[in-house]
């Protein structure tokens, strides 16, 4: 899988429902960077993101 390989996780979007990608992403151990678009106000919460 592509996440292995990589450092960081970014998706910038304006509007996400959920945003799977970023399960996936964290899920492989991927800090993740997104905008306030997303319903992911816990990866500054967790500071995992």
């Amino acid at each position: 899988m592509l996440y292995h390989d990589a450092d960081l996780f970014v998706l910038p979007t304006y509007s996400e429902n959920f945003g799977i990608v970023i399960a996936e992403a964290l899920a492989t151990g991927l800090p993740v960077i997104t905008t306030t678009g997303t319903p992911w106000q816990e990866l500054e919460t967790n500071r995992c993101g």
